[in-house]
């Protein structure tokens, strides 16, 4: 059956092929237009690019001048990011959009609509779901309107590690497609270097690896073909007027990626909200705390997969016995993460991201850093724990109940047959007796007829 459906979906492909060049000749006279009204498929790279948008308020430099913080001047190949005398952040006309800045950031001072951690783990979980390798690639390397399954970028470094370790964790289908040697005359001078980092800590934090393919050939294109005979069965049902589902009902798995992510959402919620429970909305100096969007997908992902947090390694600041409780951390902290208890920091590990502002401006000298593993980030919530424990109750009583259900209606459907069969032997016996009745009376008029003359003979007689 499967080879079938494969031959169907291979000449639907060669009619759809052979009507797409038809419309791309139509498309080229009539000025880019197709002949159904929609615009023709154009490679443009800059609708891959644009500049960062500045949040200074979350900026570790705008909030102290001489933080230690510079990770973004580090990372970007054409020095245009400014820190102004007004302590304000700016980003000069030599901004080549290649988003590292953005992936670099620990506090989210640079936001960007196209490709932000949440963006991009989507992008490439969609394209995941639904194909048999997912490629992340940039706008050099690829040269025209990317497949479904190509994910497409400024530069493969606008993915962070935790962006990767997130990704790798729900899927081993994904690969980097760079052509050899074509990072080394890319004006972005610094993106391989740094995307080769993160890609690194991803693989390391996951314990998953990325394929690197450097040929186009090599790239496996190809849908997933399970999902594509199911998508041709539900379209050819649908064209027959009938639901998909009637016919096959695992025709569901073709919403299972939007699935995935709407609950993965619902988790990144969930998990601030615990949060928020388990240390406060805000901190001791009375601001909102922030949970930063390579966090929460780290964070999700740690509570999914927990054995990988032994071999997540980072540095944490730790308060030393010499902190007066002055509170200067806690004001400036960007993300909120520090507390004053009883005439002490405390550091909350889930929402630090270790940007150093808090050594930068103790005048004691009490926070220094020590490397502890993932583990530290594991959020414990009771409360949590008990809503999963009662999800799977509730969802255990209603398989039992489904199975009831099927029981009942298979005893049901038992009985209707049976009455069914009874019904039909007892309308088979009321034939046979009216065969009967029906032979024996005209049997015995044959009969009289046959004696009726012999009779009258012995009378003659």
């Amino acid at each position: 059956m499967s080879d079938l459906l494969d031959d169907l979906i291979g000449i639907q492909k060669e009619f759809k092929s052979f009507g797409d060049e038809l419309r791309d000749e139509t498309a080229e006279m009539r000025g880019g237009v197709t002949t159904d009204g929609k615009a023709a498929p154009v490679w443009a790279p800059s609708d891959y690019k644009v500049v960062p948008k500045v949040n200074a308020s979350m900026c570790v430099r705008c909030i102290k001048e001489d933080a230690s913080c510079d990770l973004c001047e580090q990372v970007c190949p054409t020095d245009a990011i400014r820190f102004t005398d007004d302590g304000d952040l700016e980003l000069t006309g030599d901004c080549r959009k290649c988003g590292l800045c953005v992936s670099v950031c620990p506090t989210d001072a640079f936001m960007s609509s196209l490709y932000n951690p949440r963006v991009i783990y989507d992008k490439i979980c969609k394209a995941a779901e639904a194909n048999e390798m997912v490629y992340v690639t940039c706008t050099r390397a690829l040269g025209h309107a990317p497949e479904p399954s190509e994910v497409v970028l400024p530069c493969v470094g606008a993915i962070s590690a935790e962006v990767w370790y997130a990704v790798l964790c729900e899927y081993g289908n994904v690969g980097v497609y760079l052509p050899r040697g074509i990072c080394e005359k890319c004006r972005t001078t610094k993106g391989e270097e740094f995307y080769c980092e993160q890609i690194d800590c991803g693989e390391t934090w996951s314990g998953e690896t990325v394929d690197l393919v450097e040929r186009e050939r090599d790239l496996v294109l190809e849908a997933d073909h399970q999902l594509e005979r199911k998508q041709f069965v539900s379209n050819s049902m649908k064209s027959l007027g009938m639901t998909a589902s009637k016919v096959n009902p695992v025709t569901a798995k073709l919403a299972k990626a939007a699935q995935k992510l709407s609950e993965h959402s619902k988790q990144i919620t969930q998990l601030s909200k615990t949060l928020d429970k388990l240390t406060g909305a805000k901190s001791s100096s009375d601001k909102k705390r922030v949970l930063t969007g390579t966090r929460q997908l780290m964070l999700v992902a740690l509570a999914n997969h927990p054995d990988t947090a032994e071999r997540i390694l980072f540095d944490l600041p730790v308060v030393s016995d010499a902190c007066d409780g002055c509170m200067v951390c806690a004001d400036m902290c960007p993300t909120q993460a520090i507390d004053v208890v009883d005439g002490k920091a405390t550091i909350l590990s889930t929402h630090c991201v270790t940007c150093s502002l808090c050594a930068d401006v103790c005048v004691v000298g009490a926070i220094d850093f020590q490397e502890f593993d993932g583990r530290r980030l594991i959020v414990d919530d009771p409360e949590a724990q008990k809503k999963i424990e009662q999800d799977e109750r509730e969802r255990k009583q209603r398989e039992e109940a489904k199975e009831k259900g099927k029981e009942l209606g298979k005893k049901a459907l038992d009985f209707l047959e049976g009455e069914a069969d009874r019904e039909e032997a007892e309308e088979h016996a009321r034939a046979q007796r009216r065969a009967a009745v029906q032979k024996g009376s005209t049997g015995g008029s044959g009969s009289d007829k046959g004696k009726s003359p012999a009779k009258g003979g012995a009378d003659q007689a």
